[in-house]
């Protein structure tokens, strides 16, 4: 039976941190913005507040985005949502900064997931920490979107961790697993997998 994931319309246009050419990255704004231009699914980044809330940023330092010269793990959920995370964000080089102080902050991952219903997502666990699961898990039941949810990680360990504790989510493929895709083919891949991506450069260099 197909997961509900990948329930037709199949998603084509996957819009990574939103919106991100013309607003704010990891957004609430960034993201009303790519489903309203045609988006089927976003891509957001998860680290672990210092409470103990998934927040949706990349970084595992504000600064680049915010300005705030603080590792996310420092900082409680509220702190991060008052910081001006549209601070950084500029449409023309540099020329003009029109988000920030607009009132955009760092969103919880339940905020996200409250203010688009339904909406499909790849959630990037970007934090190694193991502490992040049981929120996370409480997030997505809070929200109604562990069948609307694909669960990323760069990091192998991370990955097999994340399917063990999330039976039944599907998840990305790792590194490893996509070099073992490309020798031998489809049957290679985990039964968890239910993204994959090959770099174009990666085809070029010997596995």
């Amino acid at each position: 039976m197909t997961h509900p994931f990948f329930a037709p319309p199949v998603p084509r246009l996957i819009a990574h941190r939103g919106a991100a050419g013309t607003h704010p990255e990891n957004t609430l704004v960034s993201f009303r913005a790519a489903t309203a231009a045609g988006a089927e699914m976003l891509e957001l980044d998860l680290w672990l507040a210092a409470d103990g809330v998934p927040v949706v940023i990349h970084d595992g330092t504000c600064r680049r985005t915010t300005g705030r010269d603080a590792p996310v793990s420092a900082l409680r959920a509220p702190d991060l949502a008052a910081l001006d995370a549209g601070w950084a964000f500029s449409p023309d080089r540099g020329r003009s900064r029109p988000f920030r102080g607009a009132g955009h902050g760092v969103p919880a991952l339940r905020e996200v997931l409250a203010a688009l219903p339904g909406v499909r997502m790849v959630l990037e666990v970007k934090t190694p920490d193991p502490a992040v699961d049981a929120p996370l898990a409480a997030a997505l039941r809070e929200g109604g979107a562990e069948r609307r949810v694909l669960l990323a990680s760069q990091s192998g360990p991370v990955l097999r961790r994340l399917r063990e504790s999330f039976p039944g989510v599907p998840t990305s493929v790792g590194r490893d697993e996509v070099r073992a895709f490309l020798r031998r083919g489809w049957r290679a891949l985990p039964e968890a997998a239910g993204a994959l991506q090959v770099p174009p450069r990666v085809l070029w260099r010997r596995l």
